[in-house]
């Protein structure tokens, strides 16, 4: 258990091999540096066209650039659909927490200051005409009057109805 890191970095042309390797260990995966690791496994992956002096560049940037006593295990992969381009995967793991140095904080913390605005001013009330509101007021309850209940309709009491389970009052009905 404990912090691991992956990268990797594709690259082709000359000097591919350097590039790709470089871009592994620069890799955004890789938050810090791959020094302190004490196991590496290092992946190279290339075309039919991969030599073996491109393995031995990549593997000595990526021993460059860990610390002197990690043990790195490396394979080389030939993989036809690669063409002319070279891929470096690295991940690096075992390292020791209190020689751990965090370059990028997970968390920062910024003091953020807000410009000043005026407080809210309450606004100022509406009026509206008094004789507007009046008949619209009117109109409202003419609107109701219309809605008229049916000449059928008998006010229940609340009291009676409550009384009289639903089963009983729909055979009467």
């Amino acid at each position: 258990a404990g912090t691991a890191i992956l990268g990797d970095g594709i690259a082709s042309g000359e000097n591919r091999a350097i590039k790709a390797a470089q871009m592994a260990i620069k890799n955004p995966l890789i938050d810090n540096s791959i020094d302190g690791a004490q196991g590496i496994l290092l992946n190279i992956s290339g075309g039919p066209d991969l030599k073996l002096y491109e393995v031995n560049e990549a593997a000595e940037v990526i021993r460059n650039a860990a610390s002197t006593d990690a043990n790195i295990i490396f394979g080389a992969v030939i993989d036809e659909s690669m063409n002319e381009k070279l891929k470096v995967t690295i991940i690096a793991a075992g390292f020791k927490e209190k020689d751990r140095i965090f370059d990028k904080p997970f968390f920062t913390e910024e003091k953020v200051e807000f410009p000043k605005q005026e407080t809210l001013k309450k606004p100022e009330p509406v009026f509206t005409d008094k004789e507007l509101f009046e008949e619209e007021r009117k109109e409202k309850k003419a609107v109701k009057e219309e809605k008229a209940l049916p000449e059928d309709f008998k006010p229940i009491e609340e009291d009676d109805y409550l009384d009289i389970p639903t089963f009983l009052r729909k055979h009467k009905e």
